[in-house]
């Protein structure tokens, strides 16, 4: 009878924050819901896990495919997740049977399965997945646990990161309280929390048809509490029928007023001069791009001059040199200037080198 309450709460919960979603995105709850099974993180889910669960359930494992399935999971997307997984699977003996050890013959009791989640831990952390000077990431070895066994028992487990889910648990009212403070207990917690949420009518009545609910909970949980409406929810509006043959007005012209620093334009052709000695193409000095390799003639010498010492923060008077130059094409210019802090010509290469890497481009 209490779980029967905690599911009506719950529902409840979940009702009420879609319909929030639905006045903010001025669209209906079975548009915001509908939205949300098309939002990235559920479609990594579906293919990232399904790809990994094939893998992990084949007999004997392929080690080659579990390893490229891995290294292909948006969740080690990011530069420092990559890193530490990579540095894991560089160790392939320790690494294959840390993966073995803890999803073959999956136990239905979850006390060992906890058991095995915290050797893991231990074992992977002292098989390489590790963090600046060698120290082992716990947190991290934990959450490829909680991946590989999303992948291999999808109606018990979920990925987990502990923020998320001490979020998106208290979000909706959801009990979160890991019997202890050992990993396993903590991804078993996680389990139980999306289970509770899944069970409730109102996801019934919205997901009811998923074949994998917990995975979309999981992808829940990421998006987070205020997630921003797709560009598809534009379409979903009321919009006038003669809106998309109307013209608008452009063109026309404005004054503005605005300082702006000095850039000396000889620096940058002296690094270009540089450069062309030793490689006539220029390419770029982060994805080795080159205008003329890919425009012939009309991009002969064109490549953009990138300050690497920021112009904004030199103050009047400053010498910059023409090693202070680095040389890049207009999309990499504009991924090091995207955010607020400035990346650096060496941050964004690796970036790219990684993301090849792992999609073998």
């Amino acid at each position: 009878m209490q779980a029967q309450r905690s599911n009506i709460h719950v529902g409840d919960q979940l009702q009420a924050w879609l319909e929030h979603l639905s006045a903010c995105w001025g669209v209906t709850p079975t548009d915001v819901a509908a939205c949300l099974e098309k939002h990235q993180e559920a479609k990594n889910r579906r293919s990232s896990l399904g790809r990994l669960r094939d893998v992990l359930t084949s007999e004997p494992l392929d080690w080659h495919e579990c390893t490229a399935a891995l290294r292909a999971n948006w969740v080690f997307g990011t530069r420092f997740n990559a890193i530490r997984l990579l540095g894991f699977l560089d160790h392939q003996d320790d690494a294959r049977t840390a993966v073995e050890a803890l999803v073959r013959g999956l136990p239905n009791d979850e006390s060992a399965v906890r058991k095995r989640v915290d050797q893991f831990v231990v074992s992977a952390t002292k098989a390489g997945y590790a963090g600046k000077e060698g120290r082992g990431d716990t947190s991290g070895a934990a959450l490829l646990a909680s991946v590989l066994l999303t992948a291999v028992a999808p109606d018990r487990y979920v990925d987990c990161r502990r923020t998320r889910w001490v979020r998106f648990a208290r979000q909706f009212g959801v009990r979160f309280q890991p019997e202890d403070g050992t990993y396993g207990a903590l991804l078993a917690e996680a389990a139980h929390c999306a289970t509770s949420i899944a069970g409730c009518s109102t996801f019934a009545r919205f997901w009811g048809e998923l074949s994998e609910p917990l995975w979309f909970v999981a992808a829940l949980s990421w998006i987070g509490p205020t997630p921003q409406p797709p560009a598809v929810v534009a379409s979903l509006r009321l919009v006038p029928e003669d809106a998309y043959t109307r013209s608008f007005l452009e063109g026309g012209v404005k004054r503005r007023l605005h300082l702006q620093h000095d850039r000396n334009k000889t620096v940058v052709a002296l690094a270009k001069m540089r450069a062309k000695q030793r490689d006539p193409a220029l390419p770029c000095e982060v994805c080795d791009f080159s205008f003329v390799r890919t425009y012939g003639e009309r991009g002969e010498q064109y490549i953009e001059g990138h300050h690497r010492r920021p112009i904004a923060t030199l103050k009047e008077g400053a010498q910059t040199r023409a090693e202070d130059i680095a040389l890049v094409c207009s999309n990499c210019h504009r991924m090091l200037h995207r955010d607020e802090r400035l990346l650096s010509v060496e941050e964004l290469r690796e970036i790219v080198a990684v993301f090849r890497r792992d999609f073998r481009i």
